[in-house]
C-alpha cells in the first residue's frame, strides 16, 4: 500500500499524482528566499502558480500582500483552505493555463514551482498576458532555465531563449538540488526571475511573423539560416531579403541575436506587405 510522502508544511502524508507532475518544494530556506526576491509590499497582488503544499504560500502571506493561489488538485485546495486561513488569501481550484488574470488588476507579481512538462505553455501564457504582469519568479528544470537565459551561440540557445528575452529580462537567482522537493525529481532546478519589459527588446512590426521566423530558424539547427527558412522565404527574393536585413545567409540560426532576428523579420514583413500573401 502506498503511504504517500510527508509534507512538513501541512503535517500530513500526501499521495502525489504523476499526471500533474507534482514535486513539492519542502526547502523552507528556499521558500523564504523566493518570497524575498519578489520584493512584496501590502499593496501587491501576487499570483502563485500551483500552491501545492503551501510552504511558499505561508511566506508570501508574511509580507502582507494579497495572495491568489491557483491549484489544480482539488485535494490540496481543500487542505490549503483549512490550514491557511487568511483574509488576504484566495485559493482557486483551477488549471492556471485557463485562469483569468484580468480580474486582479495590473502590475501583478507571479511566482510558482512549474511542472516540468508544462513549462512551455505556461511561459506562452505569461507572454500573452504580460501587460498585466510586473515580475515573475519561476522554479524551473535547470536545463530549461539555461535555455531561457542563454546568449547566442551556445548549445542552450534556442527559440525559447529568443522569444523569452524579447519580452522579459531573465536573471538567475539560485539552483535547487532534488532534495529540496518531495518526491525528489531526477534533475536539478533553478529559480529564475523574469522582469517584464515595458516594450519588446527589439522592433517587431508583426509578432506572429517574428515568432515563425525564429521557430523555423531553430527547427533545423544544423542548417544555415537560408536553408532553415527555405520554403518560407519568397522564392527568388532570398538574397535581397538577407541583404536588406544585413544577415549573413550562411550563418546558423543559433548564432543570431535578437537584433538579427528583428532585422530579418522586418525585411520579410516589408516584402510580404507589398505582395500581401498569407504567412
Amino acid at each position: 500500500m502506498r503511504r504517500g510522502i510527508l509534507l512538513p508544511s501541512l503535517g500530513l502524508r500526501f499521495l502525489p499524482k504523476k499526471s500533474l507532475g507534482q514535486n513539492f518544494l519542502v526547502n523552507q530556506v528556499a521558500a523564504q528566499k523566493i518570497a524575498q526576491s519578489l520584493q512584496l509590499s501590502p499593496q501587491d497582488v501576487v499570483v502563485e502558480i500551483g500552491s501545492g503544499s503551501g510552504v511558499l504560500t505561508k511566506e508570501l502571506l508574511g509580507y502582507g500582500a494579497q495572495v491568489i493561489g491557483v491549484e489544480i488538485d482539488q485535494r490540496l485546495c481543500q487542505i490549503l483552505r483549512e490550514n491557511l486561513k487568511s483574509e488576504r488569501l484566495f485559493i482557486f481550484c483551477e488549471d492556471f493555463l485557463r485562469f483569468d488574470l484580468t480580474r486582479w488588476g495590473e502590475d501583478l507579481k507571479l511566482v510558482g514551482n512549474i511542472p516540468y512538462h508544462l513549462t512551455s505553455p505556461i511561459i506562452e501564457k505569461l507572454i500573452n498576458e504580460r501587460e498585466r504582469i510586473k515580475l515573475i519568479i519561476l522554479t524551473l528544470q535547470k536545463e530549461v532555465a539555461k535555455r531561457v537565459n542563454a546568449p547566442p551561440g551556445g548549445k542552450d540557445y534556442s527559440s525559447l531563449s529568443v522569444i523569452s528575452q524579447l519580452y522579459f529580462s531573465p536573471y538567475k537567482l539560485f539552483d535547487l538540488s532534488p532534495s529540496s522537493f518531495r518526491p525528489r525529481p531526477k534533475v536539478e532546478a533553478t529559480v529564475l526571475g523574469l522582469k517584464v519589459r515595458e516594450s519588446p527588446a527589439v522592433s517587431i512590426p508583426d509578432e506572429v511573423l517574428f515568432r515563425k521566423v525564429v521557430k523555423k530558424a531553430f527547427g533545423k539547427r544544423r542548417k544555415t539560416i537560408k536553408n532553415a527558412l527555405k520554403g518560407f522565404l519568397p522564392q527568388g527574393s532570398e538574397d535581397e531579403i538577407f541583404s536588406r536585413a544585413r544577415v549573413n545567409p550562411s550563418l546558423r540560426g543559433e548564432v543570431l541575436g535578437l537584433e538579427d532576428f528583428s532585422r530579418l523579420s522586418i525585411a520579410l514583413w516589408e516584402h510580404f506587405r507589398k505582395a500581401r500573401p498569407k504567412y
